[in-house]
């Protein structure tokens, strides 16, 4: 019979050779799934999805553990599996091996299920370990971030991805501008008597309807007298206007920079000179198909028919704006297509062309969360003029669904649908939201109106008589203020 510590010993032995072959074992499904890699998609998938969930998996060297997620994440991203690519590219990014596609791709997928709390986290980590020009924080990834951080609860991880980027000076690497993202960082601070950084983050807001919000939300009072801060609307505009004049000079081949100069000019009322510049950088392409005068043509003129549309839109020119729409439309990219298509149904429609708007309308699938809305929406007005209450209804009931999105287009279709109660609820509902009310109040302000078709007449009527209902102006008093801005549309 063997002794106690004999028996001992054997268990303790027997137990670290299974351990051992746990070990082997794991350490084979890994380099089953390297094997595997570049070769039928979904096996590949499977096999490095095998390899990184095995129990024993974390046994192994971390550096072979970290190849192995590196692997698992790509092939669930391709595969669309996005719940497992951000749970593996989280475990990639919190081993020692961490690397900045570990954190894009965690981002990335963090993004495709709207998990906010985690993009934020993703930015923010990607910002103070590897700077501002990180791989994957890219303008547009960053303003969805901000996006999908905009509940209340998910304020303290909006406020570390903002106090990140601005302590990084992280600046757009587009033509888009991150004036939202330092007003409501400004705010964060000031509720949290941050005061003087508040002051600094707002020194950054430029961007002129960023401005009218701040003016008409009383909670940003302390903060327009900032030092080194034109927190006048009107003046901004015309100094950024001022800038981007002088950037057309300075980068005269630069057709993104042009188009820049034409929507801040239709945004002030400037329609005639925006028509102008437009229709002569058009002209110029025209001319010289085989020496372009610009860089970035087939991506921007399309972009620059758009806004000559708009001009003759605004002058009341609206056959003229119909043909650079289609014209617009036809030189289009792919990717660009959606949005052309959508902006000319809205136009056929405001012109009482429903037939005509709805064939024109792409597929669901083809279009952003935002694009859905617009298509919705077009759909709306549609059987709105030819009296279909059914279809109205069912987009009525998309759009209710997805309010999220776009609040100014579901407070629009209610006014469509002739919901004026459920539009009033829905103004007070987002003012008295904390989260909501700054985009409430610019709403609520008094623009410049613009030369509109008989029926869209119709509904801004419907959304000045919104914006003047006693109820509203009521809700509004409570935290803020209405003014006048004649130099600007909505």
């Amino acid at each position: 019979m063997r002794s106690l510590p004999a028996l001992v010993f054997l268990g303790a032995l027997g137990a670290l050779s299974s351990s051992y072959a746990d070990e082997a074992a794991a350490r084979q499904k890994v380099k089953e799934a390297f094997a595997a890699a570049g070769k039928e998609p979904q096996a590949s998938y499977e096999a490095a999805r095998q390899a990184v969930t095995d129990p024993n998996f974390g046994a192994l060297e971390t550096g072979t553990q970290h190849a192995a997620l590196v692997l698992a994440y790509t092939a669930a991203y391709k595969a669309k599996d996005f719940d497992r690519a951000h749970e593996f590219a989280s475990r990639a990014s919190s081993l020692p091996e961490q690397n900045a596609q570990d954190w894009s791709y965690r981002l990335y997928s963090a993004a495709q299920q709207t998990d906010g709390r985690d993009e934020a986290f993703c930015i923010a980590s990607s910002v103070r370990l590897w700077g501002p020009n990180a791989e994957g924080l890219t303008s547009d990834s960053i303003r969805r971030a901000f996006r999908d951080t905009a509940l209340l609860q998910l304020a303290d991880a909006r406020k570390e991805m903002l106090l990140a980027l601005y302590d990084a000076r992280w600046r757009p690497t587009d033509e888009s501008n991150a004036s939202r993202l330092w007003m409501s960082l400004s705010l964060m601070l000031l509720e949290s008597n941050e005061v003087a950084k508040a002051m600094q983050a707002v020194a950054l807001v430029d961007d002129p309807i960023d401005l009218i919000g701040m003016h008409a939300d009383s909670r940003y009072k302390p903060l327009l007298k900032a030092p080194y801060f034109e927190s006048d609307p009107h003046a901004a505009a015309r100094l950024k206007i001022k800038m981007l004049r002088g950037r057309v000079v300075a980068q005269p081949r630069s057709l993104r920079v042009l188009l820049s100069l034409t929507q801040n000019l239709l945004t002030s009322r400037e329609d005639q000179e925006a028509l102008d510049i437009a229709a002569q950088a058009d002209r110029r392409i025209v001319d010289a198909p085989a020496a372009p005068p610009f860089d970035e043509v087939k991506r921007y003129h399309p972009w620059i028919l758009n806004a000559k549309a708009s001009a003759l839109r605004n002058l009341g020119r609206f056959g003229e704006a119909e043909t650079e729409l289609r014209r617009a439309l036809s030189l289009a990219a792919q990717n660009d297509a959606v949005s052309h298509q959508i902006n000319l149904a809205f136009l056929l429609c405001d012109l009482n062309r429903p037939d005509e708007a709805l064939h024109l309308l792409p597929k669901m699938d083809q279009a952003s969360d935002y694009g859905k809305m617009q298509i919705a929406m077009v759909e709306l007005i549609a059987a709105s003029e030819q009296a279909d209450a059914p279809a109205l209804q069912q987009h009525m009931d998309y759009l209710r669904d997805h309010q999220q999105i776009s609040p100014d287009t579901y407070e629009r279709a209610l006014l469509v649908a002739g919901e004026f109660d459920k539009a009033q609820e829905l103004v007070i509902s987002r003012l008295a939201d904390p989260a909501t009310r700054t985009e409430a109040l610019v709403r609520v302000q008094i623009y410049a109106e613009k030369k509109l078709p008989p029926n869209a007449q119709t509904w801004q009527l419907a959304q000045e008589k919104l914006r003047s209902a006693p109820n509203v102006l009521k809700a509004v008093s409570l935290v803020g203020s209405v003014s006048h801005y004649a130099w600007r549309y909505d």
